[in-house]
C-alpha cells in the first residue's frame, strides 16, 4: 500500500515538473520572440508583432514596428489582399509613434477650459515629445488605396498630423490660417472633408472634432 502511494507521488511530482518546464520553456520562447529583430521574422509575425506595438507605453516600439511596416508594405503591391489593412496599420503606429493622440488631447482641454488654444499650440509644436514626421509617409501610404477604407478616427488623426507638420513648418499656431494651397494642407483638408462632406472642409474645427471623438 505504502509502495504504491510512493510511486503515485513520485509520478505526481514529475507531471508537475514537466508542466513547470514547459511554463517556464513557453515564457522564455515568447520573451526570446520579442526581442528578436523584426527582419529576423516572417512577414506574418512581424505584423502580428506590430500590432502588439499599439498597446506599448514605449513610443520606441511604434517606431520600430512602424519601419518594419513600411519594408512590408515596400515589398507588396496595393493589389495584394491585406494591402490596405497594412496601410492602415501604418497609419495606427504613426499616431503612437508621434504622440499626436496626447497632443491632440491637450489642445482639445485647452479649449474646453477656454484657455489659450495659440499659445497652447505653440508648446506643443515645440515640444521634443511631439514627431510629426509619421505622418507624410503614412499619407503616403494611404494615397496608394481607397482611403474611404479607413476609419474616421484613421482619417481625423492622419489629418491632424498632416495639418500640425505644416504648421511647425510654417511657423504658425494659427490652425485657421491654414488654407489650402500647399499638399500636406489640401491633403488633410480632403480627409477632413470625406466624414464632413456635408459640412465642408475645415481645419479650424479639427480639434474638436477629435475631442468628440477621444472623449
Amino acid at each position: 500500500m505504502k509502495k504504491t502511494l510512493f510511486i503515485k507521488m513520485i509520478i505526481s511530482l514529475a507531471i508537475l515538473s514537466l508542466f513547470v518546464s514547459c511554463e517556464d520553456l513557453f515564457t522564455m520562447s515568447l520573451a526570446s520572440y520579442l526581442q528578436r529583430d523584426y527582419s529576423s521574422l516572417p512577414v506574418s509575425a512581424q505584423i502580428e508583432r506590430a500590432e502588439q506595438a499599439l498597446y506599448s507605453d514605449d513610443p520606441g516600439e511604434a517606431d520600430e514596428a512602424f519601419n518594419a511596416i513600411q519594408k512590408i508594405l515596400g515589398d507588396k503591391s496595393p493589389s495584394d489582399s491585406d494591402y490596405e489593412d497594412i496601410v492602415g496599420l501604418s497609419v495606427d503606429l504613426a499616431v503612437k509613434a508621434s504622440g499626436v493622440e496626447d497632443a491632440i488631447t491637450s489642445l482639445a482641454d485647452t479649449t474646453s477650459d477656454g484657455g489659450d488654444i495659440g499659445s497652447a499650440l505653440n508648446d506643443i509644436l515645440t515640444s521634443s515629445s511631439l514627431d510629426l514626421d509619421y505622418f507624410d509617409t503614412a499619407y503616403s501610404n494611404v494615397s496608394n488605396i481607397d482611403s474611404s477604407k479607413l476609419d474616421d478616427d484613421q482619417l481625423l488623426f492622419l489629418a491632424a498630423g498632416l495639418a500640425l507638420k505644416q504648421a511647425k513648418e510654417t511657423g504658425t499656431n494659427d490652425l485657421d490660417s491654414l488654407t489650402s494651397g500647399t499638399p500636406r494642407t489640401d491633403a488633410a483638408l480632403a480627409l477632413v472633408g470625406q466624414i464632413n462632406a456635408e459640412e465642408g472642409t475645415d481645419l479650424a474645427n479639427l480639434v474638436d472634432q477629435l475631442n468628440t471623438m477621444i472623449s
